[in-house]
């Protein structure tokens, strides 16, 4: 049957093209389709504007009434002029004849049936016309079709949401209601009962709704649910409203009762719901309560109980489905738990009965209780005879759902091995809730809300840990509670045994539990009582896995650092990184691993060391030793890569053949290599250690170097440190002279770089004895030019000038023009220090063009700070502000933060003698976070002295002798 008045319609007088193609939806989130294709409308204020002129289609809209809808009573002063700028943001979505300007305000032109809204009440009135049953029933379902979820959804309008929405909900209730109606007359009484239950949970005051519920049940022959859902909704009216039901819906009762007569010898338990309505009338039925017992001493989890118990309110609400929540988690994260607590909160919502089911017990093997046996169980807690359950998995999933439909049941299924094995379980119709524990995650079930339990957080976890020891125990040893649950991981199963174990020895003290706690291995062994062991919960998870999965999980056990991406478990196990990738995310999936970070995985503390004693249990010595030494050859190998992005023109110093199978990554550009260090650093100095462990020296040499240029860009002094002198201390086992000059000479800049001059000068100063008597130029030349700095870090510059052109000598001797230039600009800068500008110009100024020559732009940053320096000392501080500021960014692009603060220091001097108090106070105030953040205590306190000279002298273009003084011991 065509619809009169619809698409067919013929065009509008002067009506665009464009503006015929214009469609609105307001019933759902406000949306617009132009010829069919979605156009985003952006602001929300413009979205309240196009929804109320469509909600007043035919009419202009004055501008104080649009505004009091986009503003309520907070409206701005310009209202005509903010409601212009909407409206024209809107026509240059629209088209600009969509909205036309009219004497009285404004006014959307289009038909009537691009906008939902008209055409639903168009097709709605359409329908009361219409003698055939059948075509009446058809228009209602067309218009019904045309909601898309709750009316004006994302529409910022107190006005609207106040005045609008609850006339179109009712209006749609109400279009509902009568299609409905059709139905019944048209004994469509089966197929309508999941949406009625639905509509009465989500609706459970509205008597139209439970009328036709309960005529439909008793049309389907359910004369006890009928019954009870007259019970329940009159349990609803006179609780929430204090009134009984209507005259009609207790003449439908009666008539009820009159005709099932045989039920009141039937009965014998009423279901709690319709309890004190129906009296003994009720189908006899069996009320399941088969919940564990609550965990007394539940802590935390607020947030994870508050959206449990959220989406339990919801249930019924989504058409015919039931409500499911699936909670994964590690081992030991305490998701039964939660699952029981959350479930004695929601008892009281389901009347009909509460299930509980482990689909994992010590009897079922790998693939779990299978769901012919599980749905076994639960038919028989339903009171389903043993004789009328069938024999096929199909029939008994469908006799499953069947005696749940109606039902307000609770079920929880813990332990689920997969989502194959829940589906045949989960109940089918609204009004049911299910609450899936696993440890894997279940991410097939469609529909589910998803909740990954972590660990507890600290609080939470000493919360938990004080109620099972008593708060006595627990709060006279704070600090050693406290180290308790760090030690166990915050993981609830792992301070429960802890917490029960101190119960069990009152002459322990809590700082004794801790030191038992410390003992690295021993560890897992200590966290075990009883049938509950933290190990044993573990094993059940690795048992589970396919066997290359658990060598990969032992194998990473051995691994030294916090975390690690694909391209090292590769290393580790000698797999393909793709099939590294694959059984990583399968150690996600079930919750052995955890993943901080994109592409970045990680172990759990306990998890880590569970790992570690399989590793040693079922891998041989030489297995662990080869996993461990690809690991570190990959470390060696990935930063040398990687420090030859950051700075291709220093020495090339590469590590030994690397391990067959090594697959290391490319990295694009300097940032890319940057935030590979940033993220790996820790990894690498474990690495480091672990290479010094195990004797492989050449290694924990070759970390020390490619770590150098990330060390010294970052500011990490204390790291330069550490890393060289465990170098130092693996060259003095090696045969060859050159990394023991190499440690000494770079352990003597790590000891500069930290203030301690005569240390350094030691180490300097062997590694040049060494160097000469091996006759090593190169080396020679390195390590004049570190003197050179020292010097200068001393506050000597005259020596740091000799040595600078010491090591220029040997450089140009042996054919090094990058350390050439390096010195070249070296000599000009120490030239400049002590006041000859002349010569430190032109020497600069030589190196600049090496440098570019090159293509070297660590250099050439540092010869543009030394002109930048000279020109400021010679009064050309607008010359000096923009070679400080190429220096800037030169270093801001290869990410030394290091020398960035420096520069900017410098940059700050040259701005305040150029009269410029604003922009110094600015640089300065980012050179002050840098030093802080690298820990450069004394640099941060001569920027603190520049600021408050700067607050405490006069006028902005005249810096007085206060600010000169406070930056002339820097510039000295």
């Amino acid at each position: 049957m065509s619809e009169s008045g619809g698409e067919d319609q013929p065009a509008r007088e002067g009506a665009s093209v464009e503006a015929e193609q214009l469609r609105v939806g307001l019933l759902g989130p406000l949306e617009v389709w132009l010829g069919g294709t979605p156009v985003p409308v952006y602001g929300d204020r413009a979205r309240v504007v196009l929804a109320t002129l469509a909600l007043s289609h035919g009419q202009a809209m004055a501008v104080p009434a649009i505004a009091q809808r986009v503003w309520n009573d907070q409206q701005p002063a310009s209202v005509h002029g903010s409601i212009a700028s909407h409206v024209t943001r809107l026509r240059s979505v629209l088209g600009k004849s969509a909205i036309r300007t009219t004497d009285t305000g404004y006014l959307l032109d289009i038909a009537a049936d691009q906008v939902d809204v008209l055409r639903f009440r168009r097709l709605i009135a359409q329908s009361t016309r219409e003698q055939d049953p059948q075509a009446a029933r058809a228009l209602l379902a067309t218009a019904l079709d045309l909601w898309r979820g709750e009316p004006l959804e994302a529409v910022d309008s107190e006005f609207l949401q106040r005045d609008a929405v609850p006339a179109l909900a009712e209006e749609r209730l109400q279009a509902l209601e009568r299609r409905i109606e059709l139905d019944l007359a048209a004994a469509a009484h089966a197929d309508l009962l999941g949406e009625l239950m639905a509509l009465t949970a989500r609706h459970p005051l509205r008597e139209p709704l439970w009328r036709q519920l309960i005529t439909a049940l008793d049309a389907c022959g359910r004369h006890a649910d009928a019954l009870d859902a007259y019970g329940r909704l009159r349990a609803g009216l006179r609780e929430e409203l204090g009134v009984e039901p209507t005259a009609d819906l207790q003449e439908l009762f009666q008539r009820l009762l009159e005709g099932r007569a045989t039920l009141e010898s039937a009965a014998a338990t009423p279901t709690s719901a319709s309890r004190g309505v129906i009296g003994a009338v009720h189908e006899s039925a069996t009320v399941p309560q088969e919940l564990p017992g609550d965990v007394l001493d539940f802590s935390g989890r607020v947030l994870e109980l508050h959206d449990l118990l959220a989406v339990a309110s919801a249930s019924g609400s989504p058409p015919s489905t039931a409500v499911i929540a699936a909670i994964d988690g590690m081992p030991g994260a305490g998701k039964t738990a939660l699952a029981i607590h959350a479930a004695h909160r929601l008892a009281a919502d389901f009347p009909d009965g509460q299930l509980f089911i482990d689909l994992r017990d010590e009897l079922s093997g790998p693939q779990g209780t299978d769901p012919l046996v599980a749905l076994d169980v639960l038919l028989r807690a339903l009171g389903v005879p043993g004789e009328r359950i069938p024999e096929t998995l199909t029939a008994r999933s469908a006799l499953w759902r069947s005696r749940l439909a109606g039902r307000r049941v609770l079920v929880i299924l813990d332990n689920a091995v997969s989502t194959a094995q829940v589906r045949p379980l989960l109940p089918g119709s609204a009004g049911c809730l299910a609450i899936v524990t696993s440890r894997r995650r279940l991410a097939e079930l469609d529909g589910a809300m998803h909740l990954a339990l972590d660990t507890l957080p600290p609080d939470d976890a000493r919360a938990l840990f004080t109620r099972i020891v008593g708060t006595h125990r627990a709060e006279a040893e704070p600090q050693a509670a406290a180290e308790v649950v760090g030690r166990c991981g915050y993981l609830p199963l792992a301070i429960r045994i802890a917490g029960a174990r101190l119960t069990a020895r009152p002459a322990w003290s809590v700082a004794d539990l801790a030191a038992r706690l410390e003992q690295g291995r021993r560890r897992l062994a200590e966290l075990g009582r009883g049938d509950r062991s933290v190990e044993t919960a573990f094993g059940l998870s690795y048992e589970q896995l396919p066997v290359g999965h658990r060598r990969v999980f032992r194998l990473l056990g051995l691994h030294r650092g916090p975390d690690f991406d694909t391209y090292l478990a590769a290393a580790g196990t000698g797999l393909d990184p793709a099939d590294a990738e694959a059984a990583l995310e399968d150690l996600l999936d079930v919750n052995l691993l955890r993943q901080r970070a994109p592409e970045r995985y990680e172990f759990h503390d306990l998890l880590r060391s569970y790992a570690a004693e399989r590793a040693h249990a079922e891998e041989s010595e030489n297995s662990r030793e080869e996993a461990l030494r690809r690991m570190c050859d990959f470390y060696a190998h990935a930063s040398y890569t990687a420090d030859r992005v950051l700075h291709p023109h220093r020495p090339d110093l590469k590590p030994d053949s690397p391990t067959d199978g090594l697959h290391i990554r490319a990295f694009a550009d300097i940032p890319a290599a940057m935030a590979w260090f940033e993220a790996e650093h820790t990894n690498l100095l474990a690495a480091q250690r672990a290479a010094a462990e195990h004797g492989w020296h050449a290694v924990v040499g070759q970390l020390a170097w490619t770590l150098s240029v990330f060390h010294a860009r970052q500011g990490r002094r204390r790291d330069a440190l550490a890393v060289w002198r465990a170098a130092l201390e693996a060259a003095d086992r090696q045969p060859d002279p050159v990394p023991h000059i190499r440690a000494l000479r770079l352990l003597g800049r790590a000891y500069g770089d930290l203030g301690h001059h005569q240390e350094a000068l030691d180490h300097l100063h062997q590694a040049l004895t060494m160097a000469e008597g091996h006759g090593d130029l190169t080396e020679q030349a390195h390590t004049h030019r570190t003197l050179a700095w020292v010097w200068e870090r001393k506050g000597d510059d005259r020596p740091a000038l000799r040595h600078a052109h010491r090591a220029f000598e040997l450089y140009r001797s042996v054919g090094e023009s990058t350390g050439e230039a390096d010195t070249l600009s070296m000599v000009g800068w120490h030239a400049a220090r002590l006041g000859d500008y002349d010569s430190a110009r032109e020497h600069c100024e030589a190196a600049l063009a090496l440098h570019r020559q090159r293509g070297n732009p660590t250099g050439e940053s540092d010869t543009l700070a030394s002109l930048g320096y000279i020109a400021h000392h010679t009064a050309h501080h607008e010359q000096a502000i923009e070679l400080y500021q190429q220096a800037l960014a030169l270093l801001r692009a290869i990410g030394n933060s290091n020398q960035a603060a420096t520069t900017l220091d410098y940059l700050g001097q040259a701005h305040a003698a150029h009269g410029d108090r604003k922009r110094a106070r600015a640089v300065w105030r980012e050179a002050l976070e840098l030093y802080q953040s690298q820990g450069r205590v004394e640099n941060a306190e001569q920027v603190r002295q520049l600021l408050r000279a700067l607050e405490t002298t006069g006028g902005e273009d005249d810096p007085d002798s206060r600010l000169a003084a406070a930056w002339k011991p820097l510039l000295l």
